[in-house]
């Protein structure tokens, strides 16, 4: 009884495994139900257990149901397969499988059914031809045991995703007419084989990308492509991306994808497949928004993994590893795009971060040790460096904040060097070059600083004179221009051009304007233009005027005087005033002289003056009118005429002046011509001659006397002016600091005086000498020297006579 009881607590595992209707039979044929209790038989709740097949000799047995028997206890057999439940899938693919139908079970006392009659068939019919290479479809009039197989396919058909099929093997005894009876009081309960086959073809997908990795970027849709096996199949099934965190190895340039980052790692997105569009439904994209973070940082990683919906589905890479690169810059560029400063004066430049973004390895971001150091570039523009200029070179490192943002960076890259040189304002340009990491970016209209030097230095061009005056046969005038104030750096081309006034171009002057240069740092420049001598006779004075036009190169700085300058042109074709000699010399003693004055002329129409003209002579001492020495007329007789005026020279007894110079002119000519020489030169010589010596050729002095005068006598007349006179003394017996001293060497002779004296000093020794020792003095040199200055140059004796006894 034990060994039952252990059988049956043993089947008991399979009968709970079963889902559908245990069915059994009685010998009327009617179908019966087995319960555990009354109370399930009434409730009509269905089920098979170990107590519903109990032995009927314990606690009331099995109960059965069926149309004409309330509950009633019977013999249970239970009759079915050695397996209930068989899953086969494409890794069986080829194997065969075996079965066995028997009894499995039967409660103590039951009768022996295993030589009924017995029918096993297959239900649904269903068609397994692409599933099954060997079928067993059922049999009927079979014994127990009863022994069959099945083998899966080992091939496939080209069709994936076919349905799973599923049938079942049911036994049950037969009934009919000419087969054997069920046992009286026996309850059959037939246990089915379920059967499981899935779809030999499998379909498989995967993720697309580089063997390394994806590279998406900040602020755009990063697309994943799912791409399927190319095969038929039947069933729709769906692929599921999500987004997953990078913990993995990582290079030193490389992030993960953070919290910070505003990503969702919740997030997925999914995509069908349908069999309807199989051919051209290869690949699928789904595609995720991926953040901009407002945040300088490194490449980060991320990863998208790869699930389906059907387990038929296989995947051959389910995860992808995705680099989000960078997409948010600091950008930076210069606060002030202009800068004025003046010579002498510092650049200052301030370069910023334009934006808000942040960077820093406390949020994520971009580490401040790998920030590149910002690189500029100088256009020196209409400066140079080294003269107008110095450039210091900078290194520029970028710094962040405690928010993360970029410090401001002030430096000074210029010194404008104050040159004196009129250059006009001066341009230097200052550019931030692009940095090569892309991490910093300089903002195009913020690239370029602009720093203009404003030159202090500046200067006026001008013609050298307000009129100019040329006689007609000379044939040429001079005309130069002067820069006054500071230099320029560089030669300057200067056009000089002339208008007609009462003069006319081609019949009195034949250059229309002259282009001179006025070199690098120099101050004055000329040219020449050409007068006509035409040989007619005209107006005594023409004129023309001539300006500066303009020069090369420009240069603000430059003030160009634009006033012109008359050329007054002196007819030489007609009657000429001038003075007989162009210079002469006259001595002081020789009293008043005369100055000859000559009317005269070639080529004249007339041999006469019209009318009388009366001119003045002066001398031009400065003044505006000068000093006059008188007038001279000149009648209307023939000509040539000569008049004279005095030219008075005084004797003031005054020697060794300087010779003194007087410039002689002609006033208030009218319309004679002023001929050549026009002015007179006058020297007056001071010819008052002057003696000077040493007052007596000897001298005696006696030892006791202390000292002697030697004076120096002025003969002949006086000198206006001090004259220095150096003495010199000559030892001869008597010997210097022994018998004398002479300590007066420059004596001075005042202006209007005659004389001037010098101590020579006696040395009383209380010595026995010989009774007279000498010495000697002469004049040595005078200043100031003059020819008219003679001086006796011979020794005079001083003689000592000694006094001791």
């Amino acid at each position: 009884m034990k060994k039952v009881n252990m059988a049956l607590v043993f089947f008991s595992f399979f009968l709970l495994l079963l889902t559908d209707l245990v069915q059994g039979q009685l010998q009327e044929d009617v179908i019966v139900e087995c319960y555990s209790s009354a109370a399930d038989c009434t409730s009509n709740t269905n089920g098979v257990s170990l107590v519903a097949i109990d032995c009927c000799n314990r606690t009331g047995g099995g109960y059965i149901r069926h149309s004409s028997l309330a509950a009633q206890c019977g013999a249970c057999v239970v009759v079915g397969f050695n397996q209930s439940r068989v899953h086969i899938g494409p890794s069986d693919a080829g194997r065969r499988y075996s079965f066995t139908a028997d009894v499995l079970l039967s409660t103590p006392g039951a009768p022996d059914v295993t030589c009924l009659d017995y029918v096993i068939s297959r239900e649904p019919a269903v068609d397994v031809t692409d599933y099954l290479s060997s079928d067993f479809r059922g049999r009927a009039n079979s014994f127990l045991p009863e022994w069959f197989s099945i083998q899966y396919v080992s091939y496939e058909n080209g069709v994936a995703l076919q349905p799973t099929l599923s049938f079942d093997y049911l036994i049950a005894a037969e009934t009919g007419p000419g087969n054997p009876a069920i046992p009286s009081g026996a309850v059959l309960v037939y246990r089915r084989l379920s059967i499981t086959i899935d779809d030999i073809d499998m379909i498989t997908v995967g993720l697309i990308g580089c063997t390394c990795f994806l590279q998406s970027l900040e602020g755009s849709y990063a697309t994943a492509v799912i791409r399927r096996q190319l095969i038929t199949y039947e069933t729709p099934f769906e692929v599921t991306v999500s987004l997953e965190k990078w913990t993995g190895t990582m290079t030193g340039d490389e992030a993960a994808v953070g919290d910070f980052d505003l990503f969702n790692f919740t997030e997925q997105r999914s995509a069908v497949f349908q069999p309807a569009t199989a051919i051209d439904q290869r690949l699928e994209h789904v595609t995720f928004f991926m953040p901009r973070d407002n945040i300088v940082e490194l490449p980060e990683l991320f990863r998208w993994r790869l699930s389906v919906n059907d387990s038929r589905v296989k995947i051959n890479s389910d995860t992808q590893l995705v680099r989000l690169e960078n997409e948010d810059v600091f950008s930076i560029g210069f606060r002030d795009l202009r800068v004025t400063i003046r010579e002498g004066e510092v650049a200052p430049l301030t370069i910023k971060q334009i934006g808000n973004e942040k960077g820093g390895e406390d949020i994520g971001g971009f580490p401040e040790n790998r920030l590149q150091p910002v690189q500029l570039k100088l256009i020196s523009g209409s400066a140079s460096n080294g003269s107008d200029f110095s450039f210091n070179p900078v290194i520029l490192r970028l710094t962040y904040r405690p928010n993360n943002t970029l410090n401001d960076i002030t430096f000074t890259p210029i010194t404008s060097i104050d040159d004196n040189i009129i250059e006009g304002d001066e341009t230097i340009r200052v550019i931030i070059l692009p940095s090569s990491d892309g991490i910093v970016q300089v903002q195009t209209d913020r690239q370029k600083a602009t720093i203009t030097i404003i030159d202090d230095d500046t200067g006026v061009l001008s013609l050298e004179r307000g009129t100019y005056d040329v006689i007609e046969n000379e044939g040429t005038v001079e005309i130069c221009a002067v820069l006054t104030g500071g230099v320029l750096s560089t030669d300057t081309e200067i056009f000089i051009r002339a208008w007609d006034n009462t003069a006319r171009f081609r019949s009195d002057y034949r250059t229309r304007g002259v282009h001179s240069v006025l070199p690098a740092f120099g101050n004055r420049t000329c040219g020449r233009f050409n007068i006509i001598n035409d040989t007619i006779s005209e107006q005594l004075f023409e004129n023309f005027t001539v300006f500066i036009s303009s020069i090369f190169p420009k240069n603000s700085a430059l003030t160009i005087d634009r006033t012109p300058s008359f050329i007054r042109i002196q007819d030489d074709d007609q009657a000429e005033v001038r003075f007989a000699m162009g210079q002469a010399t006259f001595s002081e003693g020789g009293g008043n002289q005369s100055i000859t004055v000559i009317l005269g002329g070639a080529q004249l129409r007339e041999a006469q003056l019209s009318q009388e003209q009366t001119m003045e002579v002066y001398i031009d001492d400065g003044t505006s009118n000068g000093t006059s020495l008188g007038f001279v007329a000149f009648g209307t007789g023939a000509i040539p005429q000569n008049r004279t005026v005095v030219f008075p020279v005084v004797d003031n007894n005054i020697a060794l002046e300087p010779d003194k110079h007087y410039l002689l002119r002609l006033r208030n000519i009218g319309n004679i011509g002023l001929g050549n020489p026009g002015t007179m030169n006058v020297t007056v010589e001071d010819d008052d001659v002057v003696n000077l010596f040493l007052e007596r050729r000897s001298y005696d002095a006696i030892e006791n006397q202390s000292s002697v005068k030697i004076c120096v006598i002025l003969t002949g007349g006086n000198v206006s002016t001090p004259m220095n006179i150096y003495l010199f003394d000559s030892q001869g017996t008597a010997k210097y600091q022994f018998d004398y001293f002479f300590l007066n060497f420059h004596v001075i002779l005042p202006p209007y005086k005659n004389s001037t004296c010098a101590t020579l000093h006696i040395v009383n020794d209380n010595i026995k000498e010989t009774l007279y020792e000498v010495m000697y003095m002469y004049i040595l040199r005078v200043i100031p020297w003059n020819k008219n200055l003679h001086v006796d140059y011979t020794w005079s004796t001083v003689r000592i006579q000694d006094d001791d006894s």
